[in-house]
């Protein structure tokens, strides 16, 4: 049986930037670190450290990279000021789609 973590990306518009919002889940729920839950096929498990990479945001509008960015950001659900990543707002007005890199490394 599997079960699936996904992270929702939510982009937000302030006065002169747009952050970009990664909220960790497991199935449709938030995730909670420490929390014991029970897997559908009945499995008991905890996750006591769940942490990401995403970078290389890229604005596109018709299919062109218009904006790219090359840094990293690592979000670690253990610290919720590290799901914000600002993006540059003039970029994301103008693009109509955005890709990024999402990956682990040995140390995450």
């Amino acid at each position: 049986m599997r079960s699936s973590f996904v992270c929702c990306l939510l982009i937000s518009t302030a006065l002169h930037a747009q952050l970009a919002r990664f909220v960790p889940c497991m199935g449709d729920q938030p995730l909670r670190l420490d929390t014991p839950i029970t897997l559908p096929d009945g499995t008991p498990v905890t996750i006591t450290q769940f942490r990401f990479y995403v970078g290389h945001f890229a604005f596109c509008r018709a299919g062109k990279v218009i904006s790219r960015n090359d840094a990293f950001h690592l979000i670690d659900a253990s610290d919720s000021s590290s799901f914000f990543v600002e993006l540059d707002a003039t970029s994301a007005a103008v693009g109509d789609s955005i890709s990024f890199l999402f990956g682990v490394d040995s140390l995450t």
